[in-house]
């Protein structure tokens, strides 16, 4: 019995993965589409809820862009690179 949900639980982190990957896809290669959620100006971090997986995704982002997201209403795309375990955003359209 412990074996099944174990299985099971490993075919739904299996799935889960895959629609992050596919929501990416969709934008094009390193890009996401969302609403901006919240912005860490001291930090340099925002967050989008993401349009397509509906999950938080947060980005690092030079001082220039967190400024520029101040005026951002509606939805944002969000071009990064990866950086380790990091996002970093290199532009944001709105």
């Amino acid at each position: 019995m412990s074996k099944t949900i174990a299985k099971l639980a490993l075919m739904s982190l299996l799935v889960i993965g895959s629609a992050s990957a596919v929501a990416c896809e969709s934008m094009g290669p390193s890009a996401h589409v969302g609403q901006v959620t919240s912005i860490d100006s001291g930090k340099g971090t925002f967050t989008i809820m993401d349009a397509e997986s509906r999950s938080p995704i947060t980005f690092t982002a030079s001082s220039d862009i967190i400024s520029g997201l101040k005026d951002a209403k509606g939805m944002v795309k969000v071009n990064f690179e990866e950086q380790g375990k990091n996002l970093n955003a290199v532009g944001v359209t709105f």
